[in-house]
């Protein structure tokens, strides 16, 4: 009985082990697209551990060292990506935290001089315990440290981490106490079957008080991020809105050009030459003002082109613009028009900022027989894409508040059945929105 026990807690303390070097590296490091996937993480950590098992039941000290550092590098190195300095400075940091943690244990847990410690190894329930004190310490140690940098996805302030450390801190405390108590665990009865156990699933409840923590920042972190973006659009529909009524004002005055040209003529015809040049410099105002082109009869979508035109080019960026006269959103709520087009279009002027002969074409029409509409923009770009489990990259400095743009647009394809294809070659950037019409 207390073999298998003594059995069951090693393979605990492996899958430990392992879950805490997995999840020291995956704060600092992304895991490669492949083995991005839930189900494979679990795997990997088990098969890990398993490895780690074998080794240690071998019982040899040497061999142990060498493989530890075989299997922590090979999983380090093939299953994260990263540069080659920075993978090795944090694989030192986690082997010294966990070997320091292992020395610390064996000092807390040293008894009086009339009780030595190869007694303790000699009884398997006390190795047990100071097994788990060890790694419940390193542990501590590994959230502590991955958690102070500032640019990990489950940074916390310090006085938070204060808290949230207390569990594991009084954990400690109880198993510390426990050794010094000199319980006799020469028989095993059920109480200590029952202290046992109830050790090991303490330390389960202590990572699992910092798995809710990054739950939570997690879903509170999305929740901010959508509150933002829909304030964002919220603003950005009232602008539209104003540049519609501007577009309304030119079309009038467009609508009453014929009357300024009769005016005109009338003063041309009795040489009122100061009446005609006042007409005339009064209507270059006029549409110097409202200066706007129709691009689409979608007056929404014809205003949002109209202003990133006048973005690009101001910009010094080529941009050319074909909407097909078949072409239709109808289907689509003015908030989420704003947000495709917007979001996209901004990318693509923003990636072929960076050319010397930047250029941006925007094409929009239909395909099979009309049952589709279609929203291509083609760029250049200079800078060097980077994107990770099919979600590109932000080159902006700040990482938390971009870079979201094209997952929030494919968000919203989706949810009007359609889909969003990107691909990029030689320089070349596309971006294609096919959203399916409701005939």
């Amino acid at each position: 009985m207390l073999g298998e026990i003594y059995r069951l807690v090693q393979v605990f303390v492996c899958i430990f082990e392992v879950y805490l070097m997995f999840d020291f590296f995956s704060s600092f490091f992304n895991l490669k697209e492949v083995l991005d996937e839930k189900y494979t993480k679990v795997l990997m950590v088990l098969g890990n551990s398993a490895c780690v098992f074998i080794v240690n039941s071998l019982n040899n000290s040497v061999i142990n060292i060498v493989a530890m550092q075989v299997i922590y590098l090979s999983m380090l190195f093939g299953a994260f990506r990263g540069g080659l300095f920075k993978r090795i400075l944090y694989y030192i940091m986690a082997t010294a935290i966990m070997a320091g943690s292992e020395f610390i244990a064996i000092v807390l847990l040293s008894l009086p001089s009339d009780f030595a410690m190869s007694q303790i190894q000699q009884n398997p329930i006390s190795t047990i315990y100071s097994l788990l004190c060890a790694k419940l310490l390193s542990f501590i140690f590994f959230n502590v440290v991955k958690r102070i940098p500032k640019n990990t996805s489950n940074k916390m302030d310090i006085k938070n981490l204060m808290l949230y450390i207390v569990v594991p801190m009084s954990m400690m405390g109880i198993m510390i106490a426990i050794a010094y108590l000199n319980i006799d665990f020469a028989s095993l009865g059920v109480e200590k079957v029952l202290l046992i156990f109830s050790s090991i699933l303490a330390i389960i409840g202590s990572v699992f008080t910092f798995y809710v923590f990054d739950r939570y920042s997690s879903t509170t972190e999305k929740l901010r991020q959508q509150e933002l973006m829909i304030t964002k659009l919220e603003m950005e529909e009232r602008y539209y809105e104003q540049v519609e009524e501007m577009n309304q004002e030119h079309a009038s005055m467009l609508h009453d050009f014929h009357h300024y040209l009769r005016t005109i003529g009338e003063a041309a015809a009795e040489n009122n030459d100061k009446d005609v040049m006042s007409i005339v410099a009064e209507l270059k105002v006029q549409i110097a003002d409202t200066e706007s082109i129709i691009l689409c009869g979608h007056r929404l979508l014809n205003a949002i082109l109209n202003e990133k035109k006048k973005e690009a080019e101001q910009k010094g960026i080529a941009i050319h613009i074909t909407v097909e006269p078949e072409f239709t959103v109808e289907q689509i709520r003015d908030i989420d028009l704003i947000a495709i087009t917007g979001n996209l279009i901004d990318n693509a002027i923003e990636a072929s900022s960076g050319c010397t002969d930047g250029y941006v074409k925007i094409y929009m029409y239909t395909q099979n027989e009309g049952r589709f509409s279609v929203m291509k923009i083609v760029n250049n770009y200079r800078e060097e894409i980077q994107q990770i489990g099919g979600i590109f990259l932000t080159s902006k400095e700040d990482k938390e508040r971009h870079g979201i743009g094209i997952q929030n647009v494919k968000h919203i394809v989706t949810r009007y059945g359609g889909f969003l294809q990107n691909f990029y070659e030689n320089g070349v950037f596309t971006s294609m929105v096919i959203l399916p019409l409701c005939i």
